[in-house]
């Protein structure tokens, strides 16, 4: 990013630097400013390889939150954690819908979907909180269960297969 803004910057001065020349010295100008303009367009294509990769892996990260919680879901019997898990998949939806958005999106508008991935990429972390507390709980809850109905059989064979 700095290299692009250096870039800007030398194309900028240089064009205003040809405004004001005297046109004995116009010729050089235009010869450095042709020399930064394709460095510029250079700084500009590396700017936006790099932002269109790291954009691509968070987004990666992102489908494979959506597929495990599609499998926690299937598995899931707890209409609790059913819930939670139906939160965090809608969350996570609205972070991948909000990319594919930022992408089509004309640079004016980049920075307000940029806020709003910001505002949902939050509450996705928020469901995904959620999601862990209720997994514990019922595990918790069964482990109790279990425990009850260890100290209530008599039977060994019953014991042993409780156990276990």
């Amino acid at each position: 990013m700095a290299k692009l803004l250096k870039a800007a910057k030398k194309v900028s001065d240089l064009k205003e630097k040809l405004v004001y020349a005297a046109p004995a010295e116009r010729k050089a100008i235009k010869a450095k400013l042709f020399k930064a303009k394709a460095k510029l367009a250079v700084a500009k294509a590396n700017a936006k390889k790099h932002t269109t990769r790291v954009e691509k892996a968070h987004t990666k990260k992102v489908k494979a939150a959506i597929k495990a919680a599609k499998a926690a879901l299937a598995k899931a019997k707890s209409p609790e954690k059913k819930a939670a898990l139906k939160a965090q998949l809608k969350a996570a939806n609205k972070v991948l819908a909000l990319k594919k958005k930022l992408a089509a999106a004309p640079p004016a508008k980049k920075d307000a979907i940029r806020a709003k991935i910001a505002v949902a990429k939050a509450k996705l972390a928020k469901a995904t909180r959620k999601v862990l507390k209720v997994s514990n709980r019922v595990a918790a809850k069964k482990l109790l269960i279990v425990k009850q109905k260890l100290a209530a059989t008599k039977n060994p064979q019953r014991r042993a297969a409780l156990k276990k």
